[in-house]
């Protein structure tokens, strides 16, 4: 484990917040922080901030609510090597959330697996001391006697069996998340809306629109800032990439290979797609409470809306026999 020790004496404690941290953070609806401010300032900050060198991984909006309402917390300091381990410490931190969407939780397991797939076996890394590592089968002598065989996985697998997912899928994800960084390195607007699920495309699109010329992906950036209502029409991803041009000459270092369909039967697959999916139909059912003013929304608007929510809860109910009957046998 990475070794963390906890500065317990409550205080206004004056952190960093890197900027770069920001597209590893899955964002909180306005509701769930208003009701963050609400809790903290009722019963005061009871976890304590997450730190590295000072700078925050872990609990920036309790941060900053403290510090507006000068609300003392503690701070627990987590060791790490440098900053791809705390990039990955991040990741796997944001992925036992529930609330993020499959776009975000594709790209987290990504981001994941190539920081780590370089930083294991690294001379130093506190990740070396997983339980999974690289290389030959070892054993150890735990405390009460009991011999322990250490697992001999490569990062893929390990990841594949922590996120209950084909290998392949893993190797998908990794494409995701460098196509996902070559475009936040041109168009940080657009990266934006693919991970925040505004703009619904997919992984071999997004690839496209990574691999295409600079002018293609800026015009693409610029048409969403200019059009917004743009990302409400359904054809929005095909209508996008009708202004890119793939690039001539060496392309960018993503591994188009990757994003082939897996050959392999997956029987946990689709299930655990839907667990995936589920979440984010949550975020947009809340966004939508959040953000619709009721007095001016038209009673045709409603019926249109009434009537699929209710054919949802009808299949919810049903998937819900469906699962217990699936359990049972």
């Amino acid at each position: 484990m990475i070794n963390a020790a906890i500065n317990a004496a409550k205080a206004i404690h004056e952190l960093k917040i890197d900027s770069g941290f920001k597209w590893y953070i899955a964002s909180i609806s306005n509701i769930a922080k208003k009701q963050l401010e609400v809790d903290l300032l009722r019963n005061g900050c009871l976890e304590p901030i997450v730190v590295w060198n000072r700078t925050i991984l872990d609990g920036h909006n309790r941060y900053e609510i403290c510090v507006e309402n000068s609300i003392p917390f503690t701070i627990s300091y987590i060791h790490m090597q440098n900053k791809n381990e705390a990039i990955a410490w991040i990741c796997t931190n944001q992925l036992l959330r529930q609330d993020i969407n499959i776009e975000m939780r594709r790209y987290l397991i990504g981001k994941r697996y190539l920081l780590e797939k370089g930083i294991r076996g690294s001379k130093g890394s506190a990740l070396k001391k997983a339980e999974y590592i690289d290389g030959p089968p070892r054993f150890f002598t735990e405390p009460n006697g009991t011999v322990k065989k250490i697992v001999s996985l490569r990062t893929r697998e390990r990841l594949s069996k922590e996120y209950g997912m084909a290998v392949n899928t893993v190797l998908r994800c990794g494409t995701y998340a460098n196509a996902i960084d070559a475009i936040i390195s041109l168009a940080p607007n657009l990266a934006a809306k693919i991970l925040t699920g505004e703009l619904i495309i997919s992984i071999k699109d997004t690839v496209k629109i990574a691999r295409s010329e600079v002018d293609g992906i800026m015009a693409i950036s610029t048409e969403i800032k200019s059009n917004p209502g743009l990302l409400s029409d359904s054809m929005a991803a095909t209508k996008l990439l009708s202004k890119i041009k793939v690039r001539k000459g060496p392309p960018r270092k993503i591994r188009i290979g990757a994003i082939k369909e897996d050959p392999e039967h997956d029987p946990n697959a689709d299930i655990l797609s839907l667990a995936l999916t589920v979440p984010s139909w949550t975020s947009s059912l809340g966004r939508v409470m959040e953000v619709a003013k009721m007095d001016d929304v038209s009673s045709c608007a409603v019926d249109k809306l009434y009537t699929p929510l209710k054919n949802l809860e009808r299949m919810i109910r049903t998937m819900y026999h469906f699962l217990q009957g699936e359990q049972k046998q």
